[in-house]
């Protein structure tokens, strides 16, 4: 079978070209968790997504915030990790996230589904400890949610609810 081939030809790229690599594992592999793959026993994966008590996200929506002043606070926080090396990743926007697929970076393929992290651990690498404040100020958490679908760029992962 073709993925299979296109799987190991990216095993045998990992440590000679890991960026091809990782590109070949998500052409044959798009997702990384199906509860409808028939091979899957779980009816469901958790993720984390940043929300507040309704399901909302913070992400670029300044009307989800309580204080748009923490929200160009958190945004200068962002700026920040763009122009000057910290420990801290930039949080991306998914369009230009090149770890998607470029089908998956298209806004209506976006459509019924949500942005999340694989775990806290990789929040942590996002979001710095004055932002966690300005979001928790806000109303907005780390939630562990039920995924059926999961989409991954490798940092982040925009899935399908599991209702």
């Amino acid at each position: 079978m073709i993925r299979e081939r296109i799987l190991k030809i990216a095993i045998k790229l990992g440590s000679t070209n890991p960026k091809a690599a990782n590109y070949l594992l998500k052409i044959a592999m798009p997702l990384v968790f199906d509860a409808e793959d028939p091979k899957e026993t779980r009816p469901y994966e958790i993720v984390h997504r940043v929300q507040n008590t309704t399901g909302e996200g913070f992400w670029r929506k300044p009307e989800n915030w309580k204080k748009l002043q923490d929200y160009s606070r958190f945004e200068i926080y962002e700026t920040i990790k763009k122009s000057n090396p910290t420990k801290y990743r930039a949080l991306e926007d998914p369009i230009s996230d090149q770890g998607f697929l470029p089908q998956e970076r298209q806004p209506s393929f976006f459509q019924g589904k949500f942005f999340a992290f694989e775990s806290p651990t990789q929040a942590n690498l996002f979001i710095m400890p004055q932002q966690w404040s300005l979001l928790s100020a806000n109303g907005f958490f780390l939630v562990p949610v039920k995924a059926k679908r999961i989409w991954s760029s490798g940092s982040q992962v925009f899935f399908e609810p599991y209702l």
